[in-house]
């Protein structure tokens, strides 16, 4: 059976270094400075954002659970 130790192991030191944190935060920090995060149906956010120079990628939705899942996803996120 596999381990839910997700690859920590208690003999070897820990790779997290904390004075790595402050720049990686500072360079996220920068790089998501001009994000918008919206929860919107698609179709809502192609009548938002369509242009003539606008182009979707847009993913279906997966229907039934990851592996590592508890509940279907079908279940945790609303249909549009």
């Amino acid at each position: 059976m596999p381990s839910s130790s997700a690859g920590i192991k208690p003999a070897r030191a820990s790779r997290f270094d904390v004075t790595k944190l402050g720049p990686i935060l500072e360079d996220i920090h920068t790089r998501l400075a001009g994000v918008v995060i919206e929860c919107l149906s698609w179709r809502e956010f192609i009548d938002r954002y369509d242009s003539p120079g606008t182009l979707f990628y847009l993913d279906p939705p997966y229907w039934g659970p990851p592996a590592s899942s508890p509940a279907p996803i079908s279940s945790a996120w609303p249909r549009a």
